[in-house]
């Protein structure tokens, strides 16, 4: 049987039953776009590749649950782009994804209306920082930029540890809502292009 001429319905049904066959034809049908849509999350053809290989991964082991008279396009995109915005949320705190991600972007070829909006984003950083009280602004860019940890900041400055973890947290709720105001852009993804862009502030 060509499954090239079969409806998406009728593969749904046969891969819900267990039919490998039915399930190869939808991962080739799909996987160009669905890694070209998370291309626009990750700027890493090799994290697309990833993150769209999970998304498949979990279609064949959830494909009792799918329902084939839904848009099966909508709930692949919907997952595609959750997938893709856990990984940037990792990548925000994790050390070592921030690096490989930072890596491949600076690997990458960016368009200049690209050039153009990460500088946007580097300039709402600094007015973000900026916009901060002035020991809170002191302490933050000793712990972002100078590396520096709690007990360092505390000793330097003559306070608690207390303190310098309390001020640090209510800098990044500053700086988050200062981005939520003055970007027009998906928060995450606008936080972690902060972070590849801008990488000594977080």
């Amino acid at each position: 049987m060509n499954d090239s001429f079969t409806t998406e319905k009728e593969l749904l049904e046969r891969m819900q039953g267990g039919d490998q066959a039915a399930f190869k034809e939808i991962f080739y049908r799909y996987k160009d776009k669905l890694l070209s849509y998370c291309f626009r999350f990750t700027k890493s053809e090799a994290i697309a590749e990833e993150i769209v290989d999970d998304v498949l991964v979990k279609i064949w082991t959830g494909r009792e649950h799918i329902d084939p008279t839904l848009s099966f396009n909508s709930y692949l995109y919907t997952i595609t782009r959750n997938y893709s915005l856990n990984f940037l949320k990792k990548a925000a705190t994790n050390t070592v994804l921030k690096e490989k991600l930072f890596q491949y972007f600076e690997k990458s070829h960016c368009q200049p209306e690209e050039e153009v909006m990460y500088h946007d984003i580097k300039n709402i950083a600094e007015r973000a920082i900026a916009s901060l009280p002035p020991q809170r602004q002191r302490i933050y860019q000793m712990s972002r930029e100078q590396a520096m940890s709690y007990e360092e900041i505390a000793n330097r400055l003559g306070i608690s540890k207390f303190t310098v973890k309390n001020q640090l947290a209510k800098a990044l709720k500053t700086i988050r809502n200062y981005l939520h105001t003055h970007a027009e852009m998906n928060i995450c993804i606008l936080y972690v292009l902060l972070i590849i862009s801008f990488k000594k502030f977080f």
